[in-house]
């Protein structure tokens, strides 16, 4: 039930006789107060098999359809998949976009004494160690980002609701081109994920009011980041592919920077 991908290889080589039940939460909440949560309407499990090719799969079956009742008599809105790691992929689509790249906004100085506003300040060196600036070659964008940061100077970064950042033309296609960078990669690992994927998710959260996402919230308090649980597994694989992903690139070295400044 984690987000990210890949996790179930660590649990398939500790335990290789177990059946392994993947999972994928789609739930809003926020934790308005301590104690206090307000939950959204929107809830859905989808669960399904990380293969096994050691076990009889008609046990495994059992044990999916078991586990799967038993969380319907508890009142959870849950759906047994067949291929779950679809889902799984899916899911990391979608954070990979609002956890990550709507986050991102210059402001001007008056603003960052804003208390509602969560910033972070980076110059380029922060975001760049110079063994990655003197090493080629360097992914388009990532190079023009440090150029780009190096004529400002220093860029303050701040968090935004999804509905202000898709408002614009130049976001929206940003956002498209991260989505279809991680599906990409996706595909390589032969998870025939579809590219229409990027108008699905992007119809649905159009939908919904505006929201911060759950790394956001993270920052705000102070905590790590979910860089390697979201962005990790897509970037790992996108070297050992060898291909060329600079959107997903970028916001994976702007995060790390974020992280690292976060002094957790």
């Amino acid at each position: 039930m984690q987000n990210g991908v890949g996790n179930e290889d660590p649990f398939r080589s500790t335990y290789s006789q177990n059946t392994i039940i993947s999972g994928v939460v789609w739930i809003g909440a926020t934790q308005t107060s301590p104690g206090l949560i307000k939950h959204m309407q929107a809830e859905n499990t989808e669960i399904g098999l990380f293969s096994n090719p050691g076990s009889d799969p008609k046990q495994e079956e059992s044990r999916l359809e078991n586990f799967a009742s038993i969380m319907q008599q508890g009142g959870t809105n849950i759906s047994v998949e067949e291929n779950v790691q679809v889902k799984r992929w899916e899911k990391v689509v979608w954070n990979a976009a609002w956890n990550t790249i709507g986050e991102f906004v210059q402001v001007n100085s008056s603003q960052n004494a804003r208390a509602d506003n969560f910033a972070v300040r980076l110059t380029p060196a922060a975001v760049f160690p110079e063994r990655d600036r003197n090493s080629l070659p360097l992914s388009r964008s990532i190079s023009e980002m440090y150029h780009m940061l190096t004529k400002i100077q220093q860029t303050t970064l701040t968090f935004v609701d999804t509905q202000t950042w898709l408002a614009s033309p130049e976001a929206m296609e940003m956002t498209k081109r991260l989505m279809l960078e991680v599906i990409s990669v996706g595909q390589r690992c032969g998870v025939p994920l579809k590219n229409e994927l990027v108008d699905v998710l992007m119809t649905r959260i159009l939908s919904l009011p505006g929201i911060f996402s759950s790394m956001y919230v993270d920052a705000k308090e102070g905590r790590n980041l979910e860089i390697d649980v979201i962005l990790g597994f897509p970037m790992k694989k996108a070297k050992e592919f060898g291909m060329d992903v600079p959107t997903l690139a970028t916001l994976y070295a702007l995060l790390k920077a974020v992280d690292g400044r976060l002094g957790v």
